[in-house]
């Protein structure tokens, strides 16, 4: 009886792919064409007077709301109460850093916005489509190409620091936790429970290698500058599409 049970609920969450897919595309689109007409808005003296001291107060009411939500995801034991936490946890997390760059940059750094906003719907597309080893994947090196265009085309000093500094710690956090991860079978030891993050017997070096991989890219595109990060960046979207097209393949 509990084998069919989870064959069921296998079964089920397989078929809402196909409505959970789509429906983060279309969503990604709106929120992004509705961020580019408030970024028009904003750039308006108009717009600045009304909106500033709104996205002043909003960036510390997103930042307790996605602080909240996170220690319900923690908290919560029931599986549906803990999934939409977690959908308005990153849905806060999106809204605090919007809120954030546009309350410190003004329009300056909209782009910042749009390329934030698509790359957490593209990676959850991902992770519905192919799951963990393919988001991880993807998670270092999309991670890897926006920095690395960040770095190539925008003015800012503060996007530079930032995003090489994110990148690090996403490059330090992926070797470290697939490390822990080939030492328990796939499973990420958390003290009194495992989470398992990848399939049993999953070999690590590929993650090791694209890594060390990035992170040698973004040192040089620190030292040798934009020029470099462009092209650093078009080898990312590269890499990006054979991993897409590897992992594919590998799909049963």
């Amino acid at each position: 009886m509990m084998t069919k049970n989870k064959t069921a609920a296998k079964k089920t969450e397989d078929q809402s792919v196909v409505y959970k897919v789509p429906a983060a595309f279309v969503l990604m689109i709106v929120v992004i064409y509705a961020f580019w007409k408030l970024g028009g808005y904003y750039s308006t003296v108009e717009g600045f007077t009304a909106l500033y001291p709104m996205f002043c107060v909003q960036r510390y009411v997103f930042l307790a709301l996605t602080a909240a939500e996170l220690v319900l995801c923690v908290l919560l034991k029931n599986g549906l109460a803990r999934t939409i936490c977690r959908y308005w946890l990153a849905a806060f997390a999106l809204l605090f850093v919007s809120s954030l760059i546009l309350s410190i940059f003004w329009t300056g750094n909209m782009i910042v916005i749009y390329l934030l906003h698509a790359l957490v719907y593209c990676l959850y597309m991902v992770w519905q489509l192919y799951h963990s080893e393919f988001f991880t994947f993807s998670l270092v090196t999309a991670s890897a190409g926006v920095v690395f265009y960040l770095i190539a085309r925008t003015s800012y000093m503060a996007n530079r620091i930032a995003g090489s500094a994110l990148l690090a710690l996403i490059l330090i956090g992926t070797a470290l936790t697939a490390f822990l991860c080939a030492k328990n079978h796939g499973k990420l030891n958390l003290g009194s429970r495992m989470l398992r993050l990848f399939p049993d017997g999953f070999n690590p070096l590929l993650f090791y290698f694209i890594c060390v991989l990035w992170a040698v890219v973004l040192a040089a595109c620190l030292i040798f500058g934009s020029g470099f990060a462009f092209y650093a960046m078009f080898a990312a979207i590269a890499v990006e599409l054979i991993g897409a097209v590897y992992y594919t393949f590998q799909l049963k």
